[in-house]
């Protein structure tokens, strides 16, 4: 997802720049691209960071991803666009702004999905309670066959099977 995000981010800042200057079209551009970006935004500091350590240290993992991402946007990206402005223009700013989406881009193929370790534990918890099941209906049958098998039929069978004429 996040790849798909960074993605479209990246596109849309490109539409962005290359459009012409009418408000619609460039509230339309900017707004798809910030849309998309802070998609990935909420999905780093939320899922990604929570999913990624253990219960106990999830608000701590949330906060650090919080307080890297306003250090280095609040703090260093500043400067750095205003070093680029001064050596380069204003719209060279953009070119950086799409550079961190690209980064973004290939950063999002290191990361490890996190969700199938919890599904896997969800899926034991069903095999478990699909077992308990099995033996909950082998108990019953047994069960039946002593309360109501003919006289005629052996006793002694184990708890998983039943005689031919109870069957």
């Amino acid at each position: 997802m996040m790849t798909i995000l960074s993605l479209g981010g990246a596109v849309s800042l490109v539409a962005f720049m290359q459009t012409d200057p009418t408000v619609p079209l460039l509230f339309a551009g900017l707004f798809t691209a910030l849309f998309l970006t802070f998609g990935c935004l909420n999905l780093t500091v939320g899922p990604l960071s929570a999913e990624s350590v253990p219960a106990s240290l999830m608000s701590t993992a949330t906060g650090v991803a919080i307080c890297v991402g306003e250090l280095f946007g609040g703090g260093v990206a500043p400067i750095i666009a205003g070093a680029v402005a001064e050596a380069a223009g204003f719209h060279a700013i953009l070119h950086l702004a799409l550079g961190a989406m690209c980064v973004g881009f290939l950063v999002s193929f290191l990361l490890n999905e996190t969700a199938p370790a919890r599904l896997d534990a969800a899926q034991n918890q069903l095999k478990s309670a699909k077992r308990k099941n099995r033996r909950l209906a082998r108990l019953k049958k047994w069960l039946f066959h002593k309360n109501f098998a003919p006289r005629s039929c052996i006793a002694d069978l184990p708890t998983t099977e039943l005689c031919l004429g109870c069957v």
